[in-house]
């Protein structure tokens, strides 16, 4: 597995990561997961996006998941919001779980840490954090 942010994408892929600005824009993100994916990553390439975070796997298939909408004014803080996906995430392919309900917990990870200035102590249960999509919903890409 290999875990980045689009400016990290852009970084790795040089010039091939021009298109990539537009999220929406799926066929630039596989064309620059694909040549990421070509360097020797043995699972899934995972980037994440303001907006959402997109799973690659090297055996083609794609997974998608948008972040919570979760309201400005009950934002604390932001550190520790990407690690927390990205641990999210590993928790979920540790369960067993398919890549876009893995993609799913690293959202809903993220959020939680938003309710906390420190990088962690916003964190509860996994399943409290799971019910975050049914109070606030996704954002809209």
């Amino acid at each position: 597995y290999l875990s980045l942010n689009e400016i990290e994408l852009r970084m790795l892929v040089g010039k091939a990561a021009e298109d990539i600005s537009n999220i929406k824009d799926e066929s630039a993100l596989k064309k620059c997961a694909g040549i990421v994916l070509s360097r020797g990553i043995n699972k899934y390439m995972v980037v994440h996006f303001p907006e959402c975070v997109y799973a690659f796997g090297q055996n083609g298939d794609m997974a998608k998941c948008a972040s919570i909408d979760f309201p400005r004014k009950l934002i604390k803080g932001a550190v520790g919001a990407g690690d927390a996906m990205y641990a999210g995430i590993l928790f979920g392919v540790h369960q067993g779980w398919n890549i876009a309900d893995s993609l799913k917990m690293g959202v809903c990870a993220a959020t939680q840490c938003l309710t906390n200035a420190a990088a962690s102590d916003g964190m509860v249960d996994w399943r409290e954090c799971l019910k975050l999509p049914e109070i606030y919903g996704y954002e809209k890409f």
